[in-house]
């Protein structure tokens, strides 16, 4: 990877930012993902533990102070870790989307058909991250009208309000493919301005 940024330098400075940024993205992806199975291991280690319990009858809560019931100050945080982190995913998903679009409109690097192509081929399922980015953070509106559900695991998937996306190895799978596709124009360019012989 260390090499990829420093072969990055034949691009010119917005280049290489952008495609640093797409390096760190693709980490930041990677973190999120590690952490969401965390957290749903920590959940169905709780959940086990607490069979019988009703959580929908918690105690009063309030900014600062936890819930009394140590089970119900895990459950807190774990469905708050959950929450968070499948956001901080959808924001980092929808960057690649973000990065992308600049490369194409501000025609930062050669050959901006091959991203062009990249954006028509993965299109569907970044507006499907977009979307549900966008279902998620616009609560206050869901609130008004009524939620249905405010965050719950379905086997790999994850539901808001009634939608669902997939937080597990078929998302998994897309962001590999993508990030795949997406080095392999870097190195054609890399390839195609390194000098002969090195």
């Amino acid at each position: 990877m260390n090499e990829l940024i420093d072969k990055s330098k034949f691009f010119g400075s917005k280049a290489d930012i952008i495609n640093i940024f797409f390096i760190r993205t693709f980490d930041e992806i990677k973190l999120q993902f590690d952490r969401i199975k965390q957290d749903i291991d920590d959940f169905a280690t709780l959940s086990a533990s607490m069979s019988g319990t009703k959580i929908a009858n918690a105690v009063p809560y309030r900014y600062g102070s936890e819930p009394s019931d140590l089970g119900l100050q895990q459950f807190h945080r774990i469905n708050t870790a959950i929450f968070t982190d499948v956001h901080m995913l959808l924001i980092a998903l929808q960057q690649l989307n973000d990065l992308l679009e600049c490369i194409i409109k501000k025609k930062l690097l050669p050959d901006v058909i091959d991203f062009e192509q990249l954006q028509i081929k993965y299109k569907n399922w970044l507006k499907t991250c977009t979307d549900f980015r966008n279902h998620l953070e616009h609560i206050s509106e869901r609130v008004v009208r009524g939620v249905s559900d405010l965050g719950n695991i379905i086997n790999d998937s994850f539901s808001f309000d009634g939608e669902t996306i997939s937080i597990g190895p078929d998302q998994e799978r897309m962001v590999e493919q993508f990030a795949n596709d997406y080095f392999k124009i870097i190195n054609k360019l890399i390839a195609q301005r390194s000098p002969r012989g090195s």
